[in-house]
């Protein structure tokens, strides 16, 4: 009796149309899911211009020889003009071409500024929770105020307090960086860029 009543209900149902086979007869419910977005066209470019994206290899030295920083295969990618790095730096690669090369040296003045005396400061000890200072260790803070993020480099640890240098660790240097332009392209039109 059973089997008898499963094909009676398919036979219903295939004649109620509920078991077509043609998609182009299938009717599926409007949930309110967007369309697809469409594919946006991004423009060639052929020079480093501001709202460009760029993509380079570079090598950053100080005044001795000293290598402070390298992409070392890393490749930096970013906006130019959105501020993502130094204004100076985005300023000296202004119309570089992929494959071009060019070295530049930054003052202090247009990299991270001068050294100041008066952003030397001391902490009690008790702010630094667990964490255990030592001579020389480079930390990141936050200014209580704006959430700022502020390097501190520790220049002592006393008893009761930990004296620390709030100038960035490359205040007062001269830097000169040597950067190849590996790739470059135009924002897709339709992603929002402030200058």
């Amino acid at each position: 009796m059973r089997s008898y009543l499963v094909v009676i209900l398919a036979i219903a149902l295939f004649a109620a149309g509920c078991t077509t086979t043609n998609e182009a007869e299938q009717h599926i419910p409007d949930i309110g899911l967007p369309p697809e977005p469409p594919e946006l066209p991004v423009a060639e470019v052929e020079e480093v211009a501001v709202g460009t994206i760029a993509s380079l290899e570079y090598v950053g030295t100080l005044a001795n020889g000293e290598v402070f920083d390298a992409s070392q295969g890393d490749v930096l990618e970013f906006i130019v003009g959105a501020g993502m790095i130094l204004r100076a730096f985005e300023e000296n690669i202004l119309g570089m071409r992929v494959g071009e090369e060019r070295t530049f040296t930054l003052t202090p003045e247009e990299a991270y500024g001068v050294r100041d005396e008066a952003l030397i400061d001391s902490l009690a000890r008790e702010e630094f929770g667990e964490t255990t200072p030592e001579e020389g260790m480079v930390l990141t803070l936050a200014d209580p105020q704006t959430q700022e993020q502020i390097f501190a480099t520790v220049l002592e640890v006393g008893e009761e307090t930990v004296l620390l240098d709030l100038n960035h660790p490359l205040a007062g240097e001269e830097l000169t960086f040597t950067v190849e332009l590996v790739g470059l392209e135009a924002l897709p039109e339709g992603d929002i860029f402030f200058e």
